[in-house]
């Protein structure tokens, strides 16, 4: 999964290259590996330390942020991450997203459920729950029901 998020992340910095016509500019090299999974850290640290309501420049601030986030990547650099993530081909999205949803993530989405699938066995005490969460970002799922307590939510099933 990952080794493809690398391939469409650097199909899209190449489009960057070609747009700003930097040649040699280091910022724009292709990611590798180990630079997806510094990123991913970031992301994951940054949730740990409840840092989703502050903004990037206070979290790679000298003073108050984080060293671990200035010690991993600049926040340019994350920043540029942050705009070039792909999970598929985006030049083939357009057409899919009309009969497909989930196509940014689709391929993405496969595999986590396949390995769930291959981790995780039903036993005979299974029971399938709704949750409700609230949700006020993009998604043409989303579900308006006036009279739940989490107006916008997006609905989750969940195992017990």
């Amino acid at each position: 999964m990952l080794a493809e998020i690398v391939l469409r992340s650097n199909d899209q910095l190449a489009l960057l290259r070609n747009y700003y016509h930097h040649k040699g500019n280091d910022a724009l090299r292709d990611m590798d590996l180990r630079e997806l999974k510094a990123f991913i850290g970031i992301l994951i640290i940054s949730a740990v330390r409840s840092d989703n309501h502050t903004t990037m420049s206070d979290m790679w601030d000298l003073p108050e942020g984080n060293p671990l986030y200035r010690c991993t990547m600049s926040e340019r650099h994350f920043t540029l991450l942050m705009r070039v993530l792909r999970f598929n081909h985006s030049a083939i999205r357009a057409e899919r997203v009309r009969t497909d949803h989930l196509a940014p993530i689709q391929k993405l989405f496969d595999h986590v459920v396949a390995n769930c699938r291959k981790k995780y066995s039903q036993g005979p005490h299974l029971t399938v729950d709704e949750q409700l969460i609230p949700f006020r970002g993009r998604c043409p799922f989303r579900m308006y029901i006036p009279s739940k307590p989490a107006s916008c939510s997006v609905a989750l099933f969940s195992l017990h």
